[in-house]
């Protein structure tokens, strides 16, 4: 195995509407950020070959994939999920469906 091992979360169906009131969009695949359905994943008790397993760091990367229709809106995605670990239960936790706010400007943009 790698020394590195990726956990990750794809929500298909729905082409996702940020504007900041809900629009009347009859008979698209439309559903308002607000309106996402919330998911709480909890990972625990990992192991592997039956050996519990300690996690040195547990990187979060946001938005790093979405739906080629949603590269048509100007403008960033917004940060639309949570995690969290906890070392000394070694839970990792993930929501998803929770605006959390917009992404950190990059420079030069």
């Amino acid at each position: 195995m790698e020394k590195q091992i990726i956990s990750f979360l794809e929500q298909y169906k729905y082409f996702i509407d940020f504007a900041q009131r809900p629009r009347n969009l009859e008979g698209m695949t439309v559903i308002h950020y607000d309106k996402l359905p919330k998911i709480t994943i909890v990972q625990k008790n990992l192991q592997i070959n039956g050996k519990t397993v300690h996690l040195e760091k547990v990187p979060t990367s946001h938005n790093r994939t979405h739906n080629p229709e949603q590269s048509k809106v100007a403008g960033e995605m917004p940060i639309l999920s949570k995690d969290s670990y906890n070392p000394s239960t070694g839970e990792l936790t993930l929501e998803t469906g929770v605006f959390v706010g917009w992404p950190e400007k990059k420079e030069g943009k």
